[in-house]
């Protein structure tokens, strides 16, 4: 049997990452992100799961940390396809973050294959589906049934891929519960307090040199300002662009343009990161 091809999904194009200090709790998710970042290209996968899965426990709508880490359960797939059932489950984890990734799905044939079956085959990927909720990979069961119904539509199939669905829904939830009432946010202190109070004065000094003209459209754009000692902007990044580029375009101009600031409080780190978000409502 021919040996099937897999493919590694490359972080540079897909990753956002800042190695300087932060102080808040939105800085923390980013932290984890880039530890993560740091452990995917080094091919320390259990690690990075780990960060990226820690920062979407303080915030579930990081959508960076959700990409990032669909991309190291895929490599870490690659890793283990030496061991078939395990790559099988990472894959099916990877596409449960991003199911329309055509890497991933070339990477889960591949496996399929290497297992004597045939991902074209309605059957086999039943069969697949079938293991996967018998070992509680709901995701992996899903995705099956789902691949299996776009081969051959067929009633018993469609009513247990509702019955995976709703078994997710009550996993989710009471996973997103459980999570709510443990994370671990950081805790506030003076050093904390006077960063927290420092990033209220950047924010509110930079939307004084906030121009819109005519807003065309609502939403929403998050700005990392870096700061160093001294009250110098020294970097500024986009971090969630929104759907108008005029949005980001003035957000990022503002913060430019309210540089310098005052120095930052004693006993800070050298440099932070301070998340600044500005609401475009029509």
């Amino acid at each position: 049997m021919k040996k099937p091809n897999f493919y590694l999904v490359l972080i540079a194009f897909c990753l956002f990452c800042c190695s300087v200090p932060a102080w808040s709790a939105s800085s923390a998710v980013i932290g984890l992100n880039n530890e993560g970042v740091r452990a995917l290209s080094n091919g320390n996968y259990e690690v990075a799961v780990e960060k990226f899965e820690a920062a979407l426990r303080l915030d579930p709508e990081y959508q960076l940390a959700k990409d990032n880490l669909a991309i190291a359960y895929n490599n870490y797939g690659l890793a283990k396809q030496n061991a078939p059932d395990q790559a099988l489950k990472l894959f099916h984890k990877a596409l449960g973050l991003s199911p329309s990734n055509r890497t991933t799905k070339a990477n889960l044939e591949a496996i399929i294959r290497l297992m004597n079956m045939d991902p074209n085959s309605f059957a086999d990927r039943v069969k697949v589906g079938d293991q996967a909720r018998k070992d509680n990979d709901l995701e992996g069961a899903q995705f099956e049934y789902e691949e299996a119904l776009n081969i051959k539509t067929d009633d018993t199939i469609k009513t247990q891929l509702e019955s995976v669905k709703t078994e997710l829904r009550k996993r989710r939830k009471s996973e997103a519960k459980s999570s709510s009432s443990t994370a671990d946010l950081p805790t506030l202190t003076d050093k904390t307090d006077a960063l927290a109070d420092y990033a209220e004065y950047v924010a509110k000094r930079a939307k004084k040199y906030w121009k819109v003209s005519k807003v065309i459209k609502s939403t929403e754009v998050w700005v990392i300002a870096t700061i160093d000692k001294d009250g110098k902007l020294a970097d500024v990044n986009m971090e969630k662009a929104g759907e108008w580029p005029l949005a980001a375009e003035s957000a990022l101009d503002s913060i430019k343009k309210a540089a310098p600031y005052k120095p930052l409080p004693p006993d800070s780190p050298g440099i932070v990161n301070i998340r600044i978000t500005f609401k475009y409502k029509r």
